[in-house]
């Protein structure tokens, strides 16, 4: 009896195994070593050097600029912005509003798609996945005259800008800046699966 048990159990491993391997196939290796291929909507390599980082502090993961056994894709699939906050224009002077409606803050939503193929072949050795990652900003509009003027006693109107120390930015300027959260947040999802995938074949 507590041989057929055994046996059943012995039985049931081996069919876990295979199927892990069946997602993931990475030979036995105690380490993936990985380049990272070339990123579009990254021309500045941020998402590319996040996902560096996350492989340095990760288990099993090893990241290699050339000459890799495997090589990593990242395709960013989607990227959706949508408004969020809006603001009446009013004047600064006398706090009238001027019947203007501006947005100042937006969403934005990318989702990328995932590959991890063998560098000399290109053969994929797991099965690809999507992530999917978020941040909301906020940016002052130059048009609304109450987001970038206030009236002081003395003075008169002045900018506001001049007063905040860059923390204060434009609708592009804050969308350009919206990527480095999101290709973050993407890094760490991305690592972890490739981690999970190496743990679960070795």
């Amino acid at each position: 009896m507590k041989t057929m048990l055994s046996l059943m159990l012995i039985a049931a491993f081996c069919s876990s195994c295979r199927y892990q391997s069946s997602k993931a196939n990475f030979n036995g290796d105690s380490m993936i070593e990985t380049s990272i291929a070339t990123i579009q909507k990254d021309p500045n390599g941020y998402f590319r050097n996040y996902l560096a980082r996350e492989m340095a502090y990760s288990n099993g993961l090893y990241y290699k600029e050339d000459n890799a056994k495997y090589k990593l894709l990242v395709t960013v699939t989607e990227d959706a912005k949508t408004k969020i906050t809006f603001m009446w224009d009013r004047d600064p002077i006398n706090n009238t509003d001027l019947g203007v409606f501006y947005p100042i803050e937006d969403s934005r939503e990318c989702i990328a798609k995932v590959e991890l193929v063998d560098s000399k072949t290109n053969k994929a050795v797991i099965t690809p996945f999507f992530v999917k990652a978020s941040a909301d900003y906020d940016y002052v509009n130059p048009t609304v005259r109450q987001a970038v003027e206030f009236t002081t006693p003395s003075d008169g109107t002045q900018s506001v800008l001049q007063y905040s120390l860059g923390q204060l930015d434009s609708q592009e300027g804050a969308d350009k800046e919206s990527f480095n959260p999101i290709y973050n947040k993407l890094a760490k999802k991305i690592v972890a699966r490739l981690s999970r995938s190496h743990l679960q074949c070795n």
